[in-house]
């Protein structure tokens, strides 16, 4: 009769290299800047935008002021409306 033996290899225990769990702490908290700074200036443009659509109502408004008063009032406070909802102001 023939025996037949099996090698179990058991792997040995592997350490993640000095510095690499403080450096991806480091590298977390940076990319989290980043995210942070890139979302500001997301709402910043945002913001902007917004408030020049309610400067150019706000222009129309003055341009019907004359020809039609109760037009422009209606301008204006749609525009207070929406700059109230969109920047939560007043």
């Amino acid at each position: 009769m023939s025996s037949q033996s099996i090698k179990i290899l058991v792997p040995a225990k592997v350490m993640p290299p000095r510095g690499a769990v403080g450096l991806g702490h480091v590298m977390n908290a940076a990319f989290a800047l980043v995210r942070g700074a890139r979302r500001w200036i997301v709402e910043s443009q945002r913001e902007r935008g917004v408030r020049h659509e309610i400067a150019q109502v706000r222009r129309t408004a003055q341009a019907w002021r004359q020809s039609d008063p109760r037009m422009a009032a209606d301008l204006l406070a749609a525009a207070d409306r929406y700059e109230a909802e969109q920047l939560g102001l007043r």
